[in-house]
C-alpha cells in the first residue's frame, strides 16, 4: 500500500492552492483576486454542506461548540467552518499545508488548530458536533481510508453529525473528461485511477482517484453509533459518481 504523504507534501510546496483546487486560476503565485476566489469557494461550499445538514436533521445549525474538517489543506473550508464555532480543527497530512491553513487562518481573524492525522484527536478525546471531509478521501487508498474514516466517526460527539464526501464508482462519461484534461491515466486492481492532471508537465506527483465500498462505509456508520443516515449524490458530471454521507451519532 502506497504512502502518499511524501507526494501531498511535495504538491503542497509546489503548488499549494492548485493541489486543492486543480484550477489553472489556482496555479503558482496567487494574487488577490485569485486568492478572494479561492477562500470565497469555501464559503460557498460551507454553506451549501449546512443546507443539506439542515434538510437531513432540521434542528442542526450554527454556531457548534466543535468542528471538525479532514483534509483542511490551505484552509478553504476550515476558515468558514472555524467562523461558526468556538473551536475549530483542521487534519491533514502535509506539514506545508497545516502551516498554510494555520496562517491564512489568522490572517481572516479566526483560530484554528491543526494536526496530521484523526487519530491525534481520537487520543485526546477531542469530540466534535461536526465533523465534515470534501474532496479529500477520494485520493487516499481505501485500505487506508477505512481506517481514517472510523476515526473520524469516533470523534462525533453524542448527538453531532457528519458530512463525508466520499466516491462510489465511475461511469463512462470519466474517460470523455480525461480525455479533455489530462495526458495519462491508468486503472489498476484496486479500482483506482491515477491522474497526472496537467498536459505540459510532470514534474509534480500523481494525483489518485480511488472508490470506496457503500457497504462499508455503512458498516462502519453503524459501529459508531451512526444509524441515521442520508446519502446524497453531489450531482457532478464528471463520470466520478462521489455521494455525501450525512449521518448523527445516537444521543
Amino acid at each position: 500500500m502506497r504512502d502518499t504523504a511524501v507526494d501531498w507534501e511535495k504538491l503542497a510546496k509546489d503548488n499549494a492552492y492548485w493541489a486543492v483546487l486543480t484550477e489553472d486560476r489556482f496555479r503558482d503565485k496567487l494574487d488577490d483576486a485569485a486568492l478572494d476566489a479561492f477562500f470565497a469557494s469555501g464559503e460557498e461550499n460551507v454553506e451549501g454542506f449546512l443546507r443539506l445538514l439542515s434538510a437531513t436533521f432540521p434542528d442542526v445549525a450554527p454556531p457548534f461548540e466543535t468542528v471538525i474538517d479532514f483534509g483542511c489543506g490551505a484552509g478553504r473550508l476550515l476558515i468558514p467552518m472555524a467562523r461558526l464555532s468556538g473551536a475549530a480543527y483542521g487534519i491533514d497530512i502535509a506539514p506545508t499545508m497545516r502551516e498554510l491553513a494555520a496562517e491564512n487562518a489568522e490572517r481572516r481573524g479566526v483560530g484554528v488548530e491543526c494536526v496530521d492525522t484523526p487519530e491525534a484527536l481520537v487520543r485526546r478525546g477531542v469530540r466534535a458536533d461536526w465533523v465534515n471531509s470534501y474532496i479529500v478521501l477520494q485520493h487516499i487508498e481505501p485500505r487506508r481510508g477505512y481506517f481514517l474514516i472510523n476515526d473520524l466517526l469516533q470523534c462525533v460527539k453524542p448527538g453531532g453529525v457528519v458530512t463525508l464526501h466520499i466516491p462510489i464508482f465511475k461511469t463512462s462519461d470519466r474517460a470523455d473528461y480525461l480525455n479533455d484534461h489530462v495526458r495519462y491515466f491508468r486503472n489498476d486492481s484496486y479500482y483506482s485511477e491515477t491522474v497526472y492532471v496537467d498536459r505540459d508537465t510532470y514534474d509534480h506527483p500523481d494525483i489518485q482517484m480511488f472508490d470506496y465500498d457503500a457497504n462499508t462505509i455503512l458498516a462502519l456508520f453503524h459501529k459508531n453509533e451512526m444509524t441515521d443516515v442520508r446519502i446524497v449524490h453531489d450531482g457532478a458530471s464528471t463520470g466520478i459518481h462521489a455521494y455525501f454521507f450525512v449521518g448523527r451519532r445516537g444521543r
